[in-house]
């Protein structure tokens, strides 16, 4: 599936590592909009300022993606 301007995507982990890289990339690439989520809250503000570009929406959410009633 191709990745373009036209593209939304969900990244989990996003406070770090390869969900951080992975968030960056995506905003590089041109996507309209990213939801990043991760349990620490100050890892997320550091991606959402990392990947900011102008027209792409970053949303952040902090989920414990383990926890059923997140």
């Amino acid at each position: 599936m191709p990745i373009n301007n036209n593209s939304v995507a969900v990244v989990t982990g996003a406070a770090s590592g390869i969900g951080r890289a992975l968030a960056i990339r995506l905003a590089e690439e041109g996507v309209a909009g990213i939801a990043i989520s991760d349990v620490n809250v100050a890892g997320l503000q550091e991606t959402v300022e990392m990947a900011a570009r102008p027209g792409i929406a970053v949303s952040s959410h902090v989920v414990d993606v383990s926890k059923l009633d997140d």
